[in-house]
């Protein structure tokens, strides 16, 4: 007999929500005075379109609940409110769209968007939502689930720490990272770490190094920008005592000192184009090479683990294609949700070399938790950063704060928090470029304008106002996308 039993739709079916593998929305706790032990924890919104209420406690059991936790691909911890006494029982009404977050204030601490109060918006990856100087919120798009097929479990340590490699970040771009890394350690080939700087390609190497069967042997580090070219062949495969000059000690060369064990070579395409091709054929399994002035060839059981910050096209061809195992490291901006952490964790060390300053901004909790204190607005301005320095240039920043510093938080002038923010903060929405230009819309991102505009009774001026945008740009969207008769503009108002 035929089974006619009908299966009632999933609430992702029924609302637009997305599949397990596509990515969704996610709030993140960035700043919270009361409770910065929850910083980087993160509420998820798998399903579009319905409404989560956030606020204090669990509700009335008939609202879906802004719940946080800490997330990771290992340690599944149930998500709970945020019960920070600045928190109203129902403070926001959040409405994930397919372009962002929509967001309606409710009552309790007054809400602040792009620094601006406001009672409603509609928020892209990126922003953040500030309560009252007590609570920073920022809007991020990743996967619903996190997942590390390959980095074993146990060994990141304490959630938003660092850990024993060195390595600070919770994000699911971090997370990728390691797990990337995590199978180079664990195969046999030479690597190849591609990133800007400051994004932290010696870390990298050396977690690769750590998680490989070559860990507790020797791991050398060396910068082949800061070689000179006529000794760039001598540094890497050593050379016999009296060679070239009588003056020459004998030296193992980098080769010799990792045996054994894994080579970085930083900035790898800044050696010469004819040291790259002698370098082939110890990355081939031979692993032969001759020191300068030797009749014989020796083997280097040696990993090389390449880095750089240039073009691929820098390297010669046969050198890149044997450096088989690759990875990218993200850039700051694209892990906004790692910079909070990360903040915390460099101050941390910038501040050891300022002990009377730790004593007035480090914090030690009575359960033992201890994070500096750092005022709110800087922390939202790093979030709206470009960082073209990464991590280097955040320590720059971190380093100016300490300067200014007088109380008991590490706080910025108000002129370098301008410089942190060069782009207005209206141009960072998702309907437009970040040079402020209209662009194309998605179907579902032309649904949610129009659902925008409808909800305000047409009114343009409401709209831009919810969206963050200017009048003029909503009114550019609407002439692209073919969207009249609307009404309800207010004239005087030169948004």
């Amino acid at each position: 007999m035929t089974d006619t039993t009908t299966v009632p739709p999933s609430p992702s079916h029924s609302t637009g929500g997305s599949g397990p593998g596509a990515d969704v929305l996610h709030l993140v706790v960035a700043w919270c005075g009361e409770q910065p032990h929850r910083v980087g924890e993160s509420a998820v919104f798998p399903d579009l379109n319905l409404e989560y209420t956030f606020g204090r406690g669990p509700g009335d059991g008939r609202q879906l609940r802004v719940e946080f936790a800490p997330r990771s691909p290992h340690a599944r911890v149930a998500p709970t409110c945020l019960d920070a006494p600045s928190v109203s029982r129902d403070h926001l009404l959040f409405v994930p769209r397919s372009i962002g977050l929509e967001v309606k204030h409710l009552g309790g601490a007054p809400m602040r968007i792009a620094g601006e109060p406001a009672t409603e918006g509609l928020l892209a990856p990126g922003q953040t939502i500030l309560l009252e100087d007590r609570l920073l919120l920022l809007v991020t798009r990743g996967p619903a689930v996190l997942e590390a097929r390959h980095f074993p479990p146990g060994l990141r340590g304490a959630f938003g720490q660092v850990d024993r490699f060195g390595m600070v970040g919770e994000s699911p771009r971090f997370w990728r990272l390691l797990d990337t890394l995590a199978f180079a350690g664990r195969s046999r080939e030479h690597v190849l770490l591609l990133g800007a700087t400051g994004t932290g390609k010696e870390s990298a190497a050396r977690t690769v190094h750590l998680l490989s069967d070559r860990a507790g042997r020797p791991y050398v580090a060396h910068n082949a920008a800061g070689v000179p070219p006529a000794l760039a062949e001598a540094e890497l495969f050593g050379n016999v005592k009296d060679y070239p000059n009588p003056p020459m000690p004998e030296r193992p060369g980098l080769l010799g000192e990792a045996s054994g064990g894994t080579l970085l070579l930083d900035e790898l395409g800044e050696l010469p184009q004819e040291i790259q091709a002698k370098l082939l054929r110890v990355l081939d399994d031979a692993g032969q090479y001759r020191r300068l002035g030797e009749g014989f060839a020796r083997r280097a059981d040696v990993r090389v683990i390449g880095a750089t910050n240039r073009p691929v096209e820098r390297f010669r061809g046969d050198l890149f294609a044997r450096l088989k195992q690759r990875a990218e490291l993200p850039r700051l901006r694209d892990r906004p949700e790692d910079i909070p952490l990360l903040a915390q964790h460099r101050l941390r060390v910038l501040l050891e070399h300022f002990p009377e300053v730790a004593a007035r901004v480090v914090e030690r909790r009575a359960d033992g938790f201890v994070h500096v204190r750092i005022a709110v607005e800087l922390v939202d301005a790093l979030l709206g950063a470009e960082h073209p320095l990464n991590v280097r240039g955040l320590d720059t920043i971190l380093l100016k704060a300490i300067e200014q510093s007088r109380g008991s938080t590490v706080r910025a002038s108000p002129e370098e928090l301008a410089a942190l923010r060069p782009v207005p903060e209206e141009r960072r929405a998702g309907l437009v470029s970040p040079s402020g230009r209209v662009r194309e819309l998605t179907p579902a991102e032309l649904e949610t304008l129009r659902r925008m505009i409808d909800g305000r009774h047409g009114c343009v001026t409401a709209a831009a106002r919810a969206l963050k945008l200017s009048r003029y740009q909503v009114y550019r969207l609407m002439e692209r996308h073919g969207l009249t008769g609307l009404s309800g503009e207010d004239p005087d108002d030169d948004r």
